[in-house]
């Protein structure tokens, strides 16, 4: 049983000696104010397709999910349900040498202030004696249409040491039904009216796995 790599970074035609094209970092408690902030820009959008946005969600709630989410990584034995959520952060000018892969050192302030925070992934620890993780994600708003999830989904699967992977989303969400397609997940089944909003709406969930 592991835990997935701090960092995760993305190279631009992943050449060692181009620019960074992103890095996933895991969200630290100061954060907590610009993922509110790319929320709210993003509201309308992520209202459409998560419960948890459907009431608008508060500063003083994302300090305390931000807190949680940290706890996951504090952890010397992974459980299931842990939550494991980096900050996509995109447009980098560093090169390959500046930064440690994998390691247990943050970013220094003065480079994650040059970079843009573009949306959020997470892997959720869906099993008790396996390696099995469930992605989900979110990207900003101004920031869609640009291969970013992609990208990133791409990081965790490379990065990432896992017997699974599962991606579970609303039946009609074609672009996440195109990024299980491109990553060659398989349909696995349905939940019926697994997403329910309280002005009585329902969609159907589709769950598809890849293996490793």
């Amino acid at each position: 049983m592991k835990k997935p790599p701090f960092v995760i970074g993305l190279q631009l035609n992943y050449s060692p000696n181009e620019p960074f094209r992103m890095l996933c970092m895991p969200t630290q408690k100061d954060h907590a104010e610009a993922i509110h902030t790319a929320i709210l820009e993003t509201l309308p959008a992520l209202q459409k397709r998560f419960i948890w946005a459907e009431n608008t969600p508060t500063l003083e709630m994302m300090k305390g999910q931000v807190n949680t989410w940290h706890e996951s990584y504090n952890k010397d034995i992974p459980q299931k349900w842990d939550r494991y959520v980096w900050m996509i952060l995109s447009e980098t000018n560093f090169n390959s040498h500046t930064l440690e892969f994998n390691s247990e050192s943050s970013i220094p302030d003065e480079q994650f202030h040059l970079m843009n925070l573009s949306g959020i992934i997470s892997l959720t620890r869906i099993e008790e004696d396996k390696d099995a993780y469930e992605f989900g994600y979110w990207i900003r708003e101004g920031h869609q249409r640009q291969n970013i999830i992609s990208d990133a989904i791409q990081g965790l699967i490379t990065n990432v040491e896992a017997d699974y992977f599962r991606i579970r989303y609303a039946k009609d969400n074609a672009a996440s039904k195109a990024i299980a397609a491109k990553f060659g997940f398989e349909y696995s089944y349905t939940e019926k009216d697994a997403l329910k909003w309280q002005d009585g709406r329902t969609k159907d969930m589709l769950v598809f796995t890849l293996k490793r």
